[in-house]
């Protein structure tokens, strides 16, 4: 049986913008992508339930992605939640969680000792699939991007989802999103850049919808560095509070 696919916007900030709350969403209630510096304040504000989410997708190591993980895994701690939860992230994410863990709360905080019993961690490797709570394939795509930085796309429900997080633009994304029903995009980019580190929506117009003859596929814009709105019917920009149904 098909069933909808509810994704909750929680925000859409960059790491440089005019006071948005910072990119991250989530599947279903419980699959939670990226864990910016203030994920637990979104979370509460949406009314979401932390005992929930059983799964964090964290693209790259850029505090935008990543600062807020130490404190969502300290209210869990204090919470006394003893459901298991996994970090999926890029090479090395093990590590990378400790670290920010112990620079965050220190290397004797009694946190650390609950994080080895119900925190676990699976790297992304490029291509490999990877099965979420029995319910969401996902496929890691690597960005154009540095450092390191995993994309995606899900199969779940019926229902084929992208999700491209920071990058350029290359023509090779192509292929990774013309098959979709949505697509979740970095569109933090403007032509004007000087150094092209993200796309910006006239790279979507130029190099990606000529080339995708499905025009019922939407593109939603976010980590942005304001709020923003498109004249183009196939691009619409996200707000935090948002809910797309798929």
């Amino acid at each position: 049986m098909v069933t909808d696919m509810k994704i909750k916007i929680l925000g859409t900030g960059g790491a440089i913008n005019d006071g948005l709350a910072y990119n991250s969403f989530i599947f279903n209630d419980d699959f939670l992508i990226e864990t910016p510096p203030d994920v637990v304040n979104s979370i509460f504000r949406e009314g979401l339930d932390r005992r929930k989410i059983t799964t964090l997708y964290i693209s790259h190591f850029h505090a935008d992605h990543c600062f807020g993980l130490p404190f969502f895994l300290l209210r869990n701690f204090v919470d006394e939640y003893k459901t298991g939860l996994k970090i999926t992230g890029p090479e090395g994410i093990e590590t990378k969680v400790n670290e920010i863990c112990t620079l965050a709360f220190g290397a004797d905080h009694p946190m650390q000792k609950w994080m080895q019993d119900y925190v676990t961690c699976e790297e992304i490797k490029e291509g490999s699939e990877i099965i979420i709570n029995s319910r969401y394939r996902i496929t890691p795509v690597k960005m154009f991007h540095s450092p390191l930085t995993f994309g995606f796309t899900m199969e779940a429900e019926g229902k084929r989802i992208a999700y491209i997080a920071d990058t350029y633009w290359e023509d090779t994304l192509i292929h990774c999103i013309k098959d979709m029903d949505i697509v979740l995009i970095d569109l933090n980019g403007e032509r004007s850049d000087n150094a092209k580190v993200h796309i910006s929506e006239q790279d979507l117009i130029e190099y990606a919808l000529p080339n995708i003859p499905a025009s019922d596929i939407m593109f939603y814009g976010t980590h942005l560095k304001e709020n923003k709105t498109s004249k183009n019917s196939r691009i619409k920009y996200l707000k935090p509070g948002d809910e797309i149904t798929v």
